[in-house]
């Protein structure tokens, strides 16, 4: 949890409770929660992560898929996938203008379960920020 910026503090147990209920539902690895621009807001992964480092990595892919959006034509991206050789998929997807949330999943994730509620969950993210 990013305890330095005053917007977050107090909140990061309310936040810790939302993105914990998200990983048990979804026997995800992790989920990553950051602003747009790549600030990390909170994180729940197992293992030794460098939480910042991803958080700034998935919001430069979010950005790169804007502009390819744009390209495109299209008028909004609603996820990015991409899965690697180890297994594991990582899942990108913007709450709203100011906040992203990753997941990082394993082959026997429950996604659909988290993806099925994602506005749900995303409304619970940006009250509790």
């Amino acid at each position: 949890m990013n305890d330095e910026s005053p917007s977050y503090s107090g909140k990061s147990e309310q936040l810790n409770l939302i993105l914990n209920d998200m990983k048990n539902e979804g026997q995800l690895k992790g989920v990553v929660l950051a602003k747009r621009n790549g600030d990390l807001i909170a994180e729940n992964i197992e293992d030794d992560f460098d939480g910042s480092t991803f958080a700034a990595m998935c919001a430069s892919v979010l950005e790169s898929a804007e502009d390819l959006k744009k390209t495109l034509g299209s008028k909004k991206i609603s996820k990015i996938i991409a899965d690697l050789e180890s297994g594991q998929t990582i899942i990108i997807i913007e709450c709203d203008k100011k906040t992203i949330i990753s997941f990082i999943l394993e082959k026997e994730s429950k996604i659909d379960k988290i993806l099925k509620n994602i506005d749900e969950y995303c409304m619970k993210i940006i009250k509790s920020i």
